[in-house]
């Protein structure tokens, strides 16, 4: 998103919406958690998305991507030892940021989708 306040947001709808479900009842966790497999899959396979503003070469995507898999295994990891143990509340705070940042992840490919089509439309 081109400005702080339209992510700022779009993210503060998604965890009022997370918060939300994961309040509304226990039964939902299943399905909260298949949701959050995707994200973590959509962030796996996604990271790092370029910005507008900073345009990532090869090497840049292929080292902050290693980085931001590295990460999400071990946030991954520390939810799932936080489930065994059982702190919920840590795990349903990971879980809803996995989602808010795979939104971003989509909303940002989506973005970079339409501005380069738009590119080559104008030149034509």
């Amino acid at each position: 998103m081109e400005k702080a306040g339209g992510c700022m947001a779009v993210s503060g709808i998604l965890v009022l919406l997370c918060s939300l479900y994961l309040a509304s009842a226990p039964a939902v966790i299943w399905q909260m958690r298949i949701i959050w497999f995707v994200a973590v899959g959509v962030i796996f396979i996604m990271a790092p998305v370029d910005a507008s503003s900073k345009k990532l070469d090869a090497k840049e995507k292929k080292v902050y991507g290693m980085r931001a898999r590295v990460i999400l295994v071990i946030e991954c990891a520390i939810a799932g030892v936080f489930s065994v143990i059982g702190y919920s509340l840590i795990v349903n705070g990971i879980m809803v940021a996995h989602i808010v940042l795979a939104s971003g992840l989509i909303l940002g490919w989506i973005k970079n989708f339409f501005d380069k089509e738009l590119d080559v439309t104008n030149y034509r």
